[in-house]
């Protein structure tokens, strides 16, 4: 009776190609738990009529998570971009701490996304490399770009830069481009 029990439990809990208890990955489970209906704020990356914006002093604890959006609202735009690193002196931008998922008009979850962002390395002014996980769309449509930052270790100061780069007005002065920081 206790073999019948267990094999019936087991049953029961394997769920999409688990198999057994205890096994399930951590990713799945945030999957299950919901991350798609996230609990914690929508931050909007980029700011409206901006080039550039940077979001400074992102703070969250090992399993946190932040959900944030990024708003594509012209036709004419070369390229989006985000880059997310911490800039503090040892820590060589910290891309270990923390994973960023994209999804296109809605909420990314660790398993379904469209994008991950990749490691990449430049100079730095704090040592010698800064890693950091970026993401770049060439040529995205119009629409709503939703961002999943997971924090595998805690952290107190991410930064993260927003970039839509499209053409200049032609009566806008090169120089003085619109730069705006949160």
């Amino acid at each position: 009776m206790l073999k019948l029990t267990t094999a019936i439990l087991l049953l029961l809990s394997a769920n999409d190609g688990d198999c057994c208890f205890g096994q399930r990955s951590q990713t799945r489970a945030a999957d299950r738990r919901g991350i798609r209906k996230s609990d914690t704020k929508l931050m909007r990356l980029n700011s409206p009529g901006q080039r550039f914006t940077a979001t400074h002093g992102i703070q969250l604890k090992a399993g946190q998570h932040q959900n944030m959006i990024f708003v594509v609202d012209r036709d004419d735009v070369r390229y989006m971009s985000v880059s997310a690193n911490i800039a503090l002196r040892g820590t060589l931008g910290a891309p270990d701490k923390y994973d960023l998922f994209l999804k296109k008009n809605s909420p990314p979850t660790p398993i379904h996304y469209d994008t991950k962002a990749t490691v990449t390395a430049a100079e730095s002014y704090v040592g010698s490399v800064l890693y950091s996980r970026d993401i770049t769309i060439p040529k995205p449509a119009q629409g709503n770009y939703h961002l999943l930052l997971i924090a595998r270790e805690s952290f107190s100061d991410l930064l993260i830069t927003a970039i839509m780069d499209y053409p200049h007005n032609q009566t806008e002065n090169n120089l003085s481009l619109q730069y705006s920081y949160t």
